[in-house]
């Protein structure tokens, strides 16, 4: 499964990417179903991209929703006379399920859900296809939002409160970001934005007018703010996106209830972007590891922290102003391209660093221009011994080059994994060797 994941990613950057999805549904395919056929009902459903139109509607007696289907990548041609089935959850009374006989000399097969009195809400479309007595699982293809009013009017009647807000130094990060969040609600998504197309449209909305009251009121919506949400830093003209999650801290462990924060920074590989590690590596299970440990976590786009480390040093701060972070223990850690950028801010940024992970990336110099150890800030660096685009065998001397000058370098290897799916079967190792850490250099015991 390594290896097939691999040779995915080495197509991905190929830019193969019809291929790359293929490749990546058979292997669910065996995963979920061993031993089905190409052509089965389960395969064909997943090959499906669902377009939803309208995909931001407003709310009415009745709503017509058409679901355009269309195969992602070449398929092996449907056996019998399949039917496209579709329904939306929850459901909404009559007419919230649908289907269509699959039509062999069409491209695109298309089919329309009614629903009745549609109110507003969040509305997820699931899509199956039956063969003759055979029905593949339900897939999830998509959402539908449906909203009180035109999205366009509720974001320029929110822009317009947010622009009449007096000028305040102490909240304009808050603003800054407020103004991000509102730009994510277009009435198209944006295939190249996943801020956009992964967020819950009726949800946004709801979320950013709360925060634009809270401004009104001079209050930081964002300051202590629990769960899961996204944000931006900014440096002059420079902005990154950033996504956070903080644990509850109404609920404070009793033997430390004010214990400030541990902060973890994580910077995704090529390819992805903030979303990555609370999205896809290991299902996003950074998080639910946050929240057993107590432990804040940013992830940042990490295109735009690499190339300036001053934008490092303003994540810290605005989060440091945002939630009681401990600044003896603020850790990094990264993958691939990330495990580059990690490795560089555990040298250009030694003295704020307690530790650092570097996941199957890194760089790792080991002496200055003097020939003396450089700062460099405690570091792991784990390896898949399957890795074809970065060998461990080159991580392991470079590690073992930094260790011998003197650096707190220490090197793991995975057997039977490779470069991508490693992340989330190391993640809890990776946090636990961090969070022993202390910036003083006091090793913890592991939480």
């Amino acid at each position: 499964m390594n290896r097939a994941f691999d040779r995915a990613s080495i197509g991905f950057f190929s830019g193969q990417y019809g291929q790359v999805i293929r490749d990546l549904h058979a292997l669910t395919g065996d995963l979920e179903s061993p031993g089905s056929p190409p052509g089965s009902s389960a395969r064909l459903a997943r090959s499906l991209k669902a377009t939803l139109v309208p995909p931001i509607a407003v709310a009415g007696p009745r709503l017509d929703i058409r679901v355009d289907c269309a195969p992602m990548y070449a398929l092996d041609a449907p056996a019998g006379r399949p039917t496209i089935l579709a329904r939306l959850d929850p459901a909404a009374g009559p007419g919230a399920q649908a289907e269509h006989p699959w039509d062999p000399a069409a491209q695109v097969q298309s089919l329309t859900l009614a629903l009745d009195h549609a109110a507003p809400g969040s509305w997820r479309l699931r899509i199956a296809i039956r063969d003759g007595a055979e029905q593949s699982p339900w897939v999830d293809a998509g959402q539908v939002c449906v909203l009180a009013r035109p999205l366009e009017d509720e974001r320029r009647a929110l822009a317009a409160r947010l622009e009449s807000l007096a000028r305040s130094d102490a909240i304009a990060p808050a603003r800054a970001t407020a103004r991000a969040r509102l730009d994510l609600l277009a009435d198209d998504a944006g295939a190249a934005s996943s801020a956009r197309f992964l967020a819950d449209t009726h949800e946004l909305l709801a979320s950013v007018t709360a925060e634009v009251v809270a401004l009104e009121s001079g209050v930081n919506p964002y300051a202590g703010r629990a769960g899961d949400h996204w944000r931006v830093v900014s440096i002059d003209a420079a902005t990154m996106p950033v996504r956070v999650f903080a644990p509850d801290r109404s609920d404070p462990r009793p033997d430390a209830p004010d214990e400030p924060l541990p902060l973890l920074i994580a910077l995704h590989g090529a390819g992805g972007d903030e979303n990555m590690f609370f999205e896809g590596y290991g299902a996003g299970a950074i998080k639910d590891l946050a929240r057993q440990r107590r432990v804040l976590v940013a992830a940042p786009l990490t295109y735009t922290i690499m190339g300036s480390p001053a934008m490092f040093d303003r994540l810290v701060e605005d989060l440091a102003r945002d939630y009681p972070v401990d600044r003896a223990r603020v850790y990094v850690i990264g993958h691939s391209l990330g495990g580059g950028a990690a490795s560089g801010l555990a040298r250009l940024r030694a003295s704020a660093l307690a530790a650092v992970c570097c996941i199957a990336g890194g760089s790792f110099p080991a002496v200055g221009k003097g020939g003396d150890p450089i700062p460099f800030a405690p570091t792991l660096v784990i390896g898949g011994a399957l890795d074809p685009i970065v060998p461990a065998a080159r991580l392991r001397a470079g590690a073992e080059r930094a260790r011998a000058a003197g650096l707190r370098v220490e090197y793991r290897e995975k057997k039977d994994f490779g470069h991508t799916l490693l992340v989330g079967a190391t993640l809890a190792e990776a946090i636990d060797w961090l969070l022993a850490r202390k910036l003083e250099g006091e090793v913890r015991p592991t939480p």
